[in-house]
């Protein structure tokens, strides 16, 4: 009876990891993405014409800095490059963490530590990723 508590919490975790590591390597490009989208609805591009331009900002940013990766060799400039685009995963990973963590840490001070934590773990897992060489 008591493992099976502890089963599914596990079971969590690693969805929560894995959920992590497969959404921040695409973090920077839906963060362009949306703000594109956004800057095009206020300009009056209307909502058909904000989401032709969100969705062509992001899969054009994912491309190109695909393209970029694939042509850096390895070394500090490729690390430089893989810390840059690691910053929306750092923003991301505490939203997710502060968010999923509202009701249920009821200390502020803890809630931002996990948070912290989920951050880190993130980023960890995209530069990680991002710089993993594919022969």
């Amino acid at each position: 009876m008591v493992l099976l508590p502890l089963a599914l919490i596990a079971l969590a975790a690693i969805l929560f990891v894995w959920m992590l590591r497969t959404v921040t390597v695409y973090a920077l490009p839906v963060a362009a993405g949306w703000g594109t989208a956004t800057f095009a609805f206020k300009s009056g591009a209307g909502l058909e014409g904000a989401a032709i331009v969100g969705v062509a900002a992001a899969v054009g940013t994912f491309v190109s800095l695909g393209f970029i990766l694939a042509q850096m060799p390895d070394g500090p400039a490729r690390s430089f490059i893989a810390l840059f685009l690691i910053i929306p995963s750092l923003i991301l990973g505490y939203n997710i963490g502060l968010d999923l963590l509202e009701s249920v840490v009821p200390s502020d001070i803890w809630r931002h530590a996990i948070s912290i934590s989920y951050a880190v773990l993130g980023a960890w897992l995209a530069f990680v990723r991002l710089t993993e060489v594919k022969d």
